[in-house]
């Protein structure tokens, strides 16, 4: 049965963004690797071949809120609170994602934080590298409108940084 919406700060909506570390986490167990993506993510080429060097080490990968280039983020200094957007990531770190579930909140409310805002500082605070995915792996927040992305040479986009659903349509 699918979950009831929910609207972004309500308690349900942080239990629903939750679920993706414990789905990584269970996905661990038997891969060696794992990729989430968020509802808003479409898939515009294989993301396991466009991959590369991003697969073979033990750091988190995520895209980054308005930071379009290839650069770790590890000790980020650049605007904003966090550069962690949790739509797209991959892992080969179980450590890393128990360093994360270990900082979940017991209990949430209007007033919790995002949960890629509780990951990024559990992972800062257990000095884990965390690295950007490729620039392939983009997202609405460097190329919305008016500008127009490379489609052909993406491998996935997320429509974040929209007001609202038919925007990201």
């Amino acid at each position: 049965k699918a979950p009831p919406p929910s609207t972004v700060g309500a308690a349900r909506y942080h239990e629903i963004t939750w679920t993706k570390w414990l789905l990584l986490s269970i996905a661990l167990r038997e891969a060696r690797l794992a990729f989430f993506i968020d509802a808003d993510v479409v898939l515009l080429h294989n993301p396991f071949s466009a991959l590369g060097s991003s697969a073979r080490n033990d750091a988190m990968a995520c895209i980054s809120d308005g930071v379009p280039t290839e650069e770790l983020f590890y000790q980020y200094e650049g605007p904003g609170t966090n550069p962690l957007n949790s739509g797209q990531l991959l892992t080969c770190s179980a450590e890393a994602i128990s360093t994360i579930l270990a900082a979940m909140p017991a209990v949430f409310d209007a007033s919790s934080p995002l949960d890629q805002e509780v990951a990024y500082a559990a992972l800062q605070r257990s000095k884990r590298r965390i690295d950007r995915l490729p620039s392939r792996f983009a997202g609405n927040c460097w190329f919305g409108p008016p500008q127009n992305p490379p489609w052909c040479t993406l491998t996935t986009f997320h429509a974040h940084c929209t007001g609202s659903t038919a925007e990201k349509l």
